[in-house]
């Protein structure tokens, strides 16, 4: 968790990381990261009704 490749990365419009990312405590992790281990997603789909993120 100490590199942002492979991962989500999650911050607000302004550039500052939301208090409730799961890593954003984690000793030695890149606050950023939403999740990770992801190989070469194709795109990305946001469910505005839901709040769920979608990755292919």
């Amino acid at each position: 968790l100490s590199d942002t490749a492979g991962s989500i990365v999650r911050i607000k419009t302004d550039g500052t990381v939301p208090e409730d990312n799961p890593f954003r405590a984690a000793p030695g992790a890149r606050p950023a990261i939403w999740s990770y281990g992801h190989r070469k997603p194709q795109g990305l789909a946001f469910d505005r009704a839901t709040g769920q993120l979608w990755a292919d």
